[in-house]
């Protein structure tokens, strides 16, 4: 079957095709009586080409070439010039574009098949503009400065705040400094001549409120070169219900109580004496015994902690309370280390190890800190979550159960970090441990941002789950915010705000009973390199994942007339010339 699209007339494809046939078919019965066969199949030859070549002038067929598409260069802050000068030199005619956030280019970019990206990249709310399109993002060099930031903007109190980061291109004998609002010096670190340095500094939190720290970079003389606020906050303590099993009293239960009690913890200490006579000790909750591993006795407790031969030796009815609670009421169990918790028979936990030989190690989180560990480590399988690691090895993990945890650890002695006076460390690995593993409250509202230094009128996203039916939103300036509700989650609902007060800022639902949310609006002169840095991540990612290859672009276009034209016309000359010179 023809494509009508390879010609321009195809309208006129079928009469054209019934005038050839007519013409080539008279054409070979006037040659049919040719005494000489190959010169009839000869000149039948030609004059079907001949006839072709007219058709081809009046169908006027088309060819289709690629050929490369327009191409252009959006420039962004932090472009290199010489890369610039390098696309201008490869592709002569490039279009030249200066990128504004939130000006309107679609116009443009449709003339352009193909676009190239320099500099740090384009604001996250025009990536919109460039969906579906061929964009190649050569980016910029890393800027100098803190390039990574990691920390809690909503804490608890008593707990430490702790910052982990990366900084770019430091100068030794400089000094990074957590200062507090009175700029008092907090923690401190000093530099090495190292490109890219890893730093990390904590403080107690003793007070509850909104909160602005400061990062601030000194030089070798003490003066301050760089300042970076740190907005969080602290919460008062949210009091558990936890309890202890031991087959026997130990160091590491006396020194686990008395943290978990100092917290503010509700506490009750089951230790086992003889068969059936139990010792028992209280904190900070009414003296009730536990007898017995029932699912009413369990159902009020957060957090249970049980040595692994008390574990071991529970009835098979004692476990399956014990498991239903963690099911269904989402109480945490964490096995404490010993022997017989690696032992490959006891599948109730659901935990794997394996023997990796190794009796000491240190977690990424105290790189200088070497703690005692049983031989063994977990298997990274399926399921299994991080508590603390070691070089990459899980030491203390854990596995969900329906709306509960089960957890465990392969560190042991961890009592000795406090009798050496690594008082805060044993604070850190234990809290860690409970947060993961207690039983999680359920929220009325829960906020949610992904820009933790959202700039003063830029916009700012944040997503709301809540259980009132059409919640309604207000910022600080008592203006209602529009809110859009998800499509298949009805608790869940988006919207983005612009907020025009630098510090502390707030979302308040009408609804007084739930709470809102606070978030500090930082100077645009502030956290520049880790701005830059996550544009630059951004725009990565982003045009990575919409353009793999540039386009290509396929043009139509018609066969110019003239070959058609001397093949019809040597053809005609051929046929009309041949029997008046060589007639026999």
């Amino acid at each position: 079957m023809i494509d009508t699209d390879l010609f321009q007339n195809s309208y006129l494809l079928w009469p054209v095709a019934i005038a050839a046939s007519v013409l080539w078919i008279l054409f070979v019965w006037k040659e049919w009586s040719t005494p000489i066969k190959k010169r009839f199949y000869f000149h039948s030859l030609i004059s079907l080409i001949t006839i072709l070549s007219l058709a081809m002038l009046a169908l006027k067929p088309l060819s289709k070439r690629v050929v490369q598409s327009n191409a252009g260069v959006l420039l962004t802050n932090g472009y290199s010039q010489k890369h610039l000068d390098s696309l201008k030199k490869s592709i002569k005619g490039i279009t030249i574009l200066d990128y504004q956030e939130n000006a309107q280019i679609g116009q443009v970019l449709d003339s352009l098949g193909n676009l190239f990206v320099l500099g740090n990249g384009v604001a996250s709310y025009d990536f919109w503009q460039f969906e579906n399109r061929s964009v190649r993002y050569l980016g910029a060099e890393v800027p100098s400065g803190i390039i990574d930031l990691k920390y809690t903007q909503e804490n608890v109190l008593g707990e430490p705040l702790k910052i982990e980061g990366r900084y770019h291109n430091a100068r030794a004998s400089h000094r990074l400094v957590l200062q507090d609002g009175n700029s008092q010096g907090l923690d401190s670190l000093e530099f090495n001549s190292e490109t890219i340095q890893a730093f990390e500094l904590s403080t107690p939190l003793k007070a509850i409120g909104n909160f602005v720290f400061q990062l601030v970079e000194k030089d070798s003389l003490g003066e301050a070169i760089l300042k970076e606020p740190l907005p969080f906050k602290v919460i008062d303590k949210n009091s558990l219900k936890i309890l202890l099993v031991n087959s026997f009293p130990t160091f590491e239960t006396k020194y686990l109580k008395n943290y978990l009690a100092e917290m503010g913890h509700e506490v009750v200490v089951r230790s086992q004496l003889t068969r059936g006579r139990y010792k028992f000790e209280y904190f900070n909750t009414k003296r009730i015994p536990i007898y017995r591993f029932g699912e009413k006795e369990l159902e009020n407790f957060d957090l249970l902690f049980i040595d692994g031969t008390s574990f071991r030796n529970l009835s098979t009815r004692s476990w399956t309370s014990i498991e239903k609670t963690i099911q269904h009421k989402g109480m945490g169990l964490f096995v404490q280390s010993e022997a017989s918790l690696f032992d490959r028979s006891s599948k109730r936990h659901g935990l794997e190890f394996e023997k990796d030989g190794i009796p000491k190690a240190t977690l990424n989180e105290f790189p200088k800190v070497l703690l005692e560990k049983f031989t063994f480590r977990f298997k990274d399988v399926d399921g299994i979550e991080e508590i603390h690691t070691s070089k990459g090895n899980l030491v203390t993990a854990y596995k969900r159960i329906q709306q509960g945890r089960i957890g465990a650890s392969v560190i042991q002695n961890t009592y000795q970090l406090q009798l050496d006076g690594k008082t805060g460390i044993y604070r850190q690995f234990w809290s860690e441990i409970v947060n993961k593993l207690s039983k999680k409250k359920t929220l009325l509202t829960d906020w949610e941002v992904t820009n933790n230094f959202p700039l003063e009128n830029h916009p700012f996203q944040f997503e709301l789950r809540t259980s009132i039916e059409k919640p309604q939103v207000f910022s600080t300036d008592k203006y209602q915010i529009a809110l859009r509700q998800h499509v298949d989650i009805p608790s869940l609902w988006s919207s983005t705000t612009y907020p025009k007060n630098k510090g502390w800022n707030s979302l308040l639902l009408k609804d007084k009973t739930h709470v809102g949310l606070d978030f500090f609006v930082v100077d645009s002169t502030t956290w520049q390199s880790l701005r830059t840095k996550r544009r630059q991540k951004a725009n990565r990612r982003f045009f990575t994942a919409i353009s793999d290859s540039f386009v290509e672009r396929t043009i139509t276009a018609s066969i110019h007339p003239i070959w058609f034209f001397l093949v019809a016309l040597f053809g005609f000359g051929y046929l009309w010339v041949y029997p008046k010179v060589f007639q026999n």
